[in-house]
């Protein structure tokens, strides 16, 4: 399959069964424990949010898929998840589902803000197609466990850490993404030490 024709096989949502049950076992193999949510929520929205699932297929195979979660009572969408198949790395199937994402977002007039949590390598990509570094110490809680793992929180648009709005806006994100996302409590240490670092962005 030609690069160029790689957006012409993006499916959203995934329509069969076989669709759904390919998408599960590349989640399942692409992720670790501590980084995936239960499988069957992938096919779960709620008031809360939506849930945007789409995969890229040549063939009859799963090749690569996306997870994008909207969350119009906050205003914001999380970048969620993306994988592709160990053998079609590096082949532009990654990109195509990002760019997808990212022009879903821009016509999508109910959230400000798109958010991606990654780490460095994968952060490189996503900076390339569009999302902004933003200068803050982010490390995401593992599930499962108590313990939690650096990250890089990037964002189209890009934020203005020095504009207390735009801090604020962010600030109430995270809380959101950290409580309901993640399910931690707000006495959970993990969600205090996120919480404390807007303090150096913060006037009093």
């Amino acid at each position: 399959m030609g690069y160029s024709n790689l957006s012409n096989h993006i499916i959203r949502p995934p329509s069969s069964e076989q669709d759904w049950q390919f998408l599960i076992k590349l989640y399942e193999t692409a992720f670790p424990d501590w980084e995936r949510e239960p499988s069957e929520n992938l096919r779960h929205s709620s008031r809360e949010y939506k849930r945007d699932v789409s995969i890229l297929k040549d063939g009859e195979t799963v090749e690569g898929l996306s997870v994008v979660d909207y969350i119009y009572s906050q205003d914001y969408a999380l970048f969620s998840y993306l994988a592709i198949q160990n053998d079609k790395q590096g082949k532009g199937y990654g990109s195509t589902l990002c760019l997808d994402a990212i022009s879903r977002f821009k016509s999508d007039n109910n959230v400000s803000i798109l958010l991606i949590e990654a780490e460095d390598r994968q952060a490189k990509l996503y900076n390339k197609l569009g999302f902004s570094y933003l200068p803050l110490d982010y490390n995401i809680p593992k599930y499962g466990s108590s313990d939690f793992v650096k990250m890089n929180l990037l964002s189209i648009p890009d934020l203005n850490m020095a504009d207390q709005s735009d801090v604020s806006f962010l600030k109430r994100c995270t809380s959101h993404n950290f409580s309901f996302g993640y399910g931690l409590s707000k006495d959970d240490p993990r969600y205090v030490k996120q919480m404390n670092s807007f303090k150096k962005f913060e006037v009093d």
